[in-house]
Parts: C-alpha cells; structure tokens; sequence
C-alpha cells in the first residue's frame, strides 16, 4: 500500500489541494503506520477494521469526524485502485467506525462586528485582507482559497471558482474591505493565514472560531442588523433553511429578555390607553 499510495498523486489531481493535503496527512499519522506494509491486493475487511480498531484504542482523543475522514482516505485509495484494476472489490467499504471517537466539537461561533473590527486591529497586509474577505463576504474555504485580485472590480467581487454550487456570481464589496484590499498580494492560504492569526490572538480576549465562524458572523451580524434571512441567504448563497437554522447564531439570553420586555412594554401601554379611555368616559 505504501507505494501505491506514494504514486497516485498523478491520479487524485482532480481533487482540491486542501482535499489531498488532508488525505495525505491522515495517511502519514494514521493510516500508513497501521497498513503501510500490507500489499494492496492483500488488504481484507478484517485488515481495514483493525487498523480503526488499533487508532481508536490509541487515540481516544480524535473526533468521530476524524475517524470518518480515515474510513473515507482509505475508502478513496481502495475505489482508485478498483478502477485502475489492481483489486477486485473495496474492503473499506465492510468495516465500521460506529462508536469511534468523541463528539465534543467546536462551538460553532459567530464573529460579531466588534470582534471583527478588534481583530482588523491586529494585523495588517495579506492576513487582514484575508479576514476582511472572511467577514465581509462569508464565502466558504475553497472560494476564499481560489480568489484572485483581479476578481476585484472596484466595486464587487467575482465569486466563479471552487464554489459549492457551480454558480457565477458577484457581490457587492463595502468600504471597510476595499481599504484592507490593497494588502492582498497573493492566494489566500488558510492554513498559512490562520497560524498568524492564532498566534497574534494569544493574550488577547480573542478566541479563534474557524473560518466558518466569519461566514456564521455574517449572516448574524446581517440579521441583526434588520437584514431578513430570505436576503442573507442570498449572499451566503445558501437557503433560507441553511441561514435561518445553521448560520444566524442569536444570544438566546439576551434575545428572550429582548423579547419579553417588548411584550411587557406593550400590555403596559395598551392597559396606559385603556385606562386614559376609561378616565374621558367618566
């Protein structure tokens, strides 16, 4: 498996670099060490089942997402192999991650726009163009990765690579990210720009929320700020379903006694009227 593995490179170029950059990872750390002198056409269900086993009884810290992207690295190589003829069948397909790996992810957070604007704060240059796109814009990983300056008209943004939905679209670019603009100088790597951001972030009140976290902030800040989510969605380029149940992250507490002072300020002034009324009539 170790040279086959080592000699599709040529073969897997159709996936995004990011893709192949995390199944090569997940590869050398955890799949090659366990599998890595089997032969391909030697590897059987039971082999597969027991390199996950082995992982899971050594690292009991992994999410349940990274033993499913595990089963899908070895998955990938075994389905490229059945096409190219060297095997017969996908042994991954038999095994099992259920029960494998913990479920504590990540908050999906939100930036609000003080966070954002304290973060501006900073850095400077090609990483606060990065997070300006980020904030700005909400667009996903990959698009943000596919940018290119010259997608810049002056005015909007050519959104027409990467995307999740195969669209050609553009979207409006606000005088806050057209000055930070000129710092951006080259691709966006995320990776590369998010180990200067958590390192700038140390000591700070700050805490990194991913990059999905802009695109969340987006669509909250936007709802927040009296935008409906049947217009939100349509910059984030998602449903109203996606934006109203996954993106707009509202502080429950805070939103509650919003809430409930509306109400009580209202029954307060209809029973005010009432009793004004009721004061004339006498």
């Amino acid at each position: 498996m170790f040279y086959f593995w080592n000699n599709t490179d040529k073969n897997l170029r159709r996936l995004s670099g990011r893709t192949l950059r995390n199944y090569m990872t997940l590869w050398r750390l955890y799949l090659e060490p366990r599998l890595g002198r089997l032969r391909l056409r030697d590897v059987r269900v039971a082999d597969g089942q027991a390199a996950l086993n082995s992982l899971h009884r050594d690292r009991p810290d992994l999410s349940a997402g990274a033993f499913s992207l595990c089963k899908s690295t070895l998955s990938a190589v075994f389905a490229l192999a059945l096409r190219l003829g060297h095997v017969t069948a996908n042994p991954v397909i038999g095994t099992s991650i259920r029960g494998m790996g913990h479920h504590n992810h990540r908050e999906n957070g939100a930036y609000s726009l003080d966070e954002v604007r304290q973060m501006l704060t900073l850095f400077s240059g090609q990483v606060a163009a990065a997070i300006g796109i980020a904030a700005f814009l909400g667009l996903r990983g990959p698009e943000m990765e596919a940018l290119e300056p010259s997608d810049f008209d002056g005015e909007s943004m050519r959104i027409h690579r990467q995307t999740k939905t195969k669209t050609d679209v553009t979207i409006p670019v606000i005088a806050p990210l057209k000055r930070l603009l000129p710092g951006w100088t080259e691709r966006i790597k995320l990776e590369r720009e998010e180990h200067v951001i958590k390192k700038g972030l140390d000591g700070t009140s700050l805490r990194w929320k991913g990059w999905y976290g802009f695109r969340r902030g987006l669509a909250t800040n936007l709802y927040g700020l009296g935008v409906p989510p049947e217009v939100a969605c349509l910059i984030l380029r998602n449903s109203r379903e996606v934006c109203s149940n996954h993106y707009i992250r509202l502080d429950a507490g805070k939103k509650k006694t919003e809430a409930m002072d509306r109400l009580e300020a209202a029954f307060e002034q209809a029973e005010l009227v009432q009793r004004a009324s009721a004061g004339r009539t006498q």
